[in-house]
């Protein structure tokens, strides 16, 4: 009887512990959610890929921005599906067995058509901000694009040796 009363008791504070666990991750989400509504939450989303040029506006400039970048984020979202579809249909068309050369060259050039629209749609996001910059922000963008130009030029092939694309 007295170790019925022990496993009770043990399992009784199994349950508080739980609880208690339960209770703290509610109210860290709620205390959450009632922070981002009261504060505003972070500074909203804007396109990762242009990030780095984002940083170097003030927030007003940023809020300024992001009513024309939501509205164009729905078209790069568009834009990069169909990318990952491209990339798929290429997948596939290279593992095909006999390799169909068509196939592969209709998968190749869905797949440029995809990009070209991506970077169509990048640059014009990126005239949008860069219009919006300051000289010396521009020029820090600048830096920043040549920084990974050079980075981008050089490469290891798979013995380790350094080559050059070009």
């Amino acid at each position: 009887m007295d170790q019925d009363l022990q496993t009770k008791k043990k399992k009784n504070r199994v349950v508080i512990i739980l609880l208690i666990c339960s209770l703290a991750l509610n109210l860290l989400f709620i205390g959450g959610l009632i922070g981002r509504s009261v504060f505003g939450g972070p500074p909203g989303h804007l396109p990762n890929h242009m990030g780095w040029m984002l940083r170097n506006l003030s927030d007003e400039k940023r809020k300024q921005l992001r009513p024309q970048l939501k509205e164009r984020s729905g078209s790069l979202r568009t834009v990069r599906q169909e990318m990952r579809d491209a990339r798929q249909r290429l997948s596939s068309a290279i593992m095909e067995e006999p390799l169909d050369e068509k196939a592969l060259n209709l998968a190749l050039k869905d797949l440029r058509s995809a990009s070209n629209k991506f970077q169509v749609v990048t640059h014009e996001n990126m005239s949008t901000i860069l219009k919006e910059m300051k000289l010396e922000d521009r020029e820090k963008a600048l830096k920043f694009l040549s920084r990974r130009e050079k980075h981008r030029g050089n490469f290891e092939d798979r013995r380790g040796r350094k080559e050059a694309r070009k």
